[in-house]
């Protein structure tokens, strides 16, 4: 029956509650002046690399590290 056949198809859902274009940032976002607070909580906790790193090692023919004989 035509009833049946029009019961058996699934039900489209519209979806309401994402927008259209989730990564639209607005004007007036864009324009308006930052928080202190944002600001610091921007910033990384502590640096990236605290220790400063030795220059690299000389390399030999067989591209090894040279180390120096003491």
């Amino acid at each position: 029956p035509p009833r049946m056949a029009e019961l058996a198809q699934p039900r489209v859902h519209k979806d309401t509650i994402s927008r259209k274009n989730p990564f639209d940032v607005r004007k007036s976002a864009l324009t308006s002046p930052v928080p202190a607070r944002m600001t610091e909580l921007a910033k990384p906790p502590r640096p990236k690399d605290p220790v400063e790193r030795p220059p690299p090692r000389e390399k030999n023919q067989y591209n090894q590290p040279i180390f120096p004989m003491p």
